[in-house]
């Protein structure tokens, strides 16, 4: 038997059929996604195991096919009548319309889309601040009433998702009492974190996954993400630390990157002790990487207005094209940036040649020297980070062992590489030994 398998404490357990649910999200900066496990009895929350944490899939309309995706992008398409959850092409939103709900064409007039992204932001005001405008045309059209109903709109929609898959394959029922854990950012302050309760509340509320207790949140917590990392690679027992060994946990995302210095207090179990070190952070995770590639994008294609054909505008063709690298081409190009001979190709549709620019048969060519350009900042920036946070240990009389490299952007070989290039030109001799692992852990 699975020693991780969670059985009955008494007969009582097995009479009960009341499913209990601890559900945890991530709101990331380009992607979300969403955690959870189930026991039916309080007393086996003690005995559950990394093994039994499941993650929610199966969104709407995927689309890169019906491979098994663990999250969602972090935007929401408006229509005059209802919000939901945007995958690349808008497809999804129009599938979860009710029927009663789809516009007849006298009602066109009335319709309005508009693409929400969080994408580059940090805390939910100054994503808030980004998308000014939108919020104003959206309270006009009275979809929304305060800024922050934009995000527990978006959070209503995964709630829904997530429990449409826990009714589907847990056992879930109205009565099911629900715990929810949010994962935000080390360097976000107070402020942000109570912004997101309020929108998580809303969300709860309307999705109707789980209930508020007391009108409040009370079954909310929350935890900083490396925090909920070191709890993972403690559960996951996959990386080797002994008693008094400093490490970084070093959190690369999408938009923030985390730095966190711990000492290892045990061995056997792992127990972990945070070093009076500050957090680091900034905002240079790798969807600065998208944002780059748009920008090269329209520089290159805004002469190209022939490209806008069937009602595909400009703007909606390279919207196309930075999500297909978010998705498959961003790793593509993180690999060749180590092979000083390598190219890299974009495919766009109905693209003329033309040799100054590098286009040919429907493709754009980027050379290594423009894709370095596309990851330099973020490498840099991430460099920073990991240096700023050595820095302020070692002047705390702790001597670091190891640096471990999480998140989705620590997934890059071109990150990696970088940053221990970083170490090796920038530490003494006397840090020569500290010791750069990649974790899985994203």
């Amino acid at each position: 038997m699975d020693p991780d398998t969670l059985m009955p404490d008494s007969d009582a357990e097995v009479a009960s059929n009341t499913r209990h649910f601890v559900v945890a999200v991530d709101f990331g900066t380009t992607f979300s996604s969403v955690a959870y496990v189930g026991y039916t009895h309080p007393n086996q929350r003690f005995r559950i195991g990394f093994r039994q944490v499941e993650i929610v899939d199966r969104y709407p309309d995927h689309p890169y096919g019906n491979f098994t995706c663990h999250d969602v992008p972090t935007e929401i398409w408006y229509s005059q009548r209802i919000a939901a959850p945007l995958h690349s092409d808008g497809s999804a939103v129009e599938n979860e319309l009710p029927a009663d709900d789809t516009s007849s064409e006298d009602d066109d007039d009335n319709e309005s889309e508009t693409e929400i992204s969080s994408e580059g932001a940090s805390e939910p005001d100054v994503l808030l601040n980004t998308l000014g405008e939108t919020c104003k045309t959206l309270k006009k059209m009275r979809l929304i009433e305060e800024d922050i109903d934009i995000i527990a709109d978006y959070l209503e929609q995964l709630f829904r998702h997530t429990k449409k898959r826990l009714i589907e394959s847990e056992g879930y029922t109205d009565a099911s009492p629900v715990e929810f854990v949010l994962c935000i950012p080390a360097i976000w302050k107070a402020k942000a974190a109570r912004q997101m309760q309020v929108a998580m509340g809303t969300a709860i509320t309307k999705s109707g996954l789980g209930k508020l207790q007391n009108g409040s949140i009370d079954n909310l917590f929350l935890v900083s993400e490396p925090e909920a990392a070191a709890a993972c690679l403690l559960a996951s027992e996959k990386t080797r630390l002994e008693t008094d060994d400093t490490f970084i946990l070093l959190d690369a995302g999408g938009g923030t990157v985390d730095a966190i210095t711990y000492t290892v207090d045990k061995d056997i179990p792992l127990r972990l002790r945070t070093e009076e070190v500050v957090p680091g952070g900034a905002m240079c995770g790798s969807s600065f990487i998208n944002e780059r590639l748009e920008d090269l994008l329209i520089s290159k294609l805004k002469a190209h207005a022939y490209l806008e054909k069937n009602g595909e505008t400009l703007s909606k063709i390279i919207n196309g094209l930075v999500v297909d690298f978010e998705r498959q081409g961003k790793k593509k190009m993180d690999l060749i940036l180590q092979d000083h001979t390598a190219h890299f190709t974009i495919k766009i549709p109905g693209l003329l040649e033309n040799k100054k620019k590098r286009f040919r048969d429907g493709k754009m060519y980027l050379t290594r020297k423009e894709a370095k350009k596309l990851f330099k900042p973020s490498l840099e920036g991430v460099a920073r980070v990991m240096m700023d946070q050595l820095r302020m240990a070692q002047q705390k009389g702790r001597k670091v062992k190891k640096i471990i490299l999480i998140g989705g952007f620590g997934q890059s070989e071109s990150l990696s590489a970088y940053l221990r290039d970083t170490l090796e030109k920038e530490c003494g001799l006397e840090d020569k030994n500290i010791v750069l692992e990649s974790s899985k852990i994203q």
